[in-house]
């Protein structure tokens, strides 16, 4: 899913600013302070309206990619590599580029993290643009679809040539929860065990592309865990925590799940409402 879909999403509750502001001045005061000295500044674009707004991501149903494949964030939220992190499917996903929010959003908010939290960075502007992942050359939402039809190859390969012994209940969709990409990861095995000559590298090269599959077969062993281990490379990401510097993160996309309030930045560059606050900082 690409930052635009993600910083989109309205799952925030509209709170008065007295409250907002006491909400702030005892639970978000670190990331207040580092975002008034200009030390860390998250910005978030919503359809909403409200000047002050709450979110706990954590809360409700976890969230899903939208228009793309979920796959990279079952992987993220539950293999070891990113167990530190907080869990993108119960995140809200960001910016410290403002003018990022400004082009994804109708509204711009200032993003504050409570106390705490823990924060997760991309390298880069968007988790789909991390650089050059592999030789395959394509950004994630290739590489995600071009898992899918790699997996859907598996399946219709299996089917056509009659492969004993193999379970053809187990079907698209492949990206719904870990257990069943952790059975479709055991079902390729299963093929590849099975495959003798090189009749399944010639069947999958006609549904991904020759790159992808080299790598698929000789960097991944034909493995989907491994595969994303290997495209989801850990030094692509940084982890912080609620009001540590980001300076050198000024244009990048960052997720938290942590209890956040989020101010409008009209409103937040009101110095009233920041000389209202003061008043209930201890």
């Amino acid at each position: 899913m690409r930052l635009q879909q993600y910083i989109n999403e309205r799952r925030s509750k509209d709170v008065n600013s007295v409250n907002a502001m006491k909400t702030i001045a005892s639970k978000c005061g670190k990331a207040y302070l580092a975002a008034t000295t200009k030390r860390s500044v998250i910005y978030r674009g919503v359809t909403g309206k409200h000047p002050t707004m709450e979110i706990d991501p954590k809360k409700g149903k976890e969230r899903r990619s939208a228009n793309t494949l979920n796959f990279y964030t079952l992987w993220m939220d539950n293999y070891g590599t990113f167990k530190d992190y907080p869990k993108r499917g119960q995140s809200i996903i960001c910016s410290t580029d403002y003018m990022k929010a400004v082009s994804y959003g109708k509204n711009q908010y200032i993003v504050l993290p409570q106390d705490g939290s823990k924060i997760g960075v991309v390298k880069s502007e968007d988790i789909f643009s991390l650089g050059d992942y592999t030789p395959m050359d394509n950004d994630l939402g290739q590489i995600s679809w071009g898992i899918y039809y790699l997996i859907k190859g598996y399946f219709d390969y299996a089917r056509e040539v009659e492969l004993g012994g193999y379970n053809m209940e187990v079907s698209p969709p492949f990206d719904v929860d870990w257990n069943r990409m952790n059975m479709v990861n055991s079902v390729i095995h299963e093929i590849n065990s099975l495959v003798v000559d090189d009749s399944l590298y010639d069947y999958l090269a006609n549904v991904v592309t020759t790159p992808m599959l080299n790598f698929w077969f000789d960097d991944a062993e034909g493995d989907l865990m491994l595969f994303y281990k290997l495209v989801m490379d850990k030094k692509r990401f940084g982890l912080l925590k609620a009001g540590d510097n980001l300076q050198q993160f000024q244009y990048n996309e960052v997720w938290t799940d942590g209890y956040c309030m989020l101010v409008d930045i009209n409103l937040w560059e009101d110095d009233q409402f920041h000389r209202n606050l003061a008043g209930y900082i201890k």
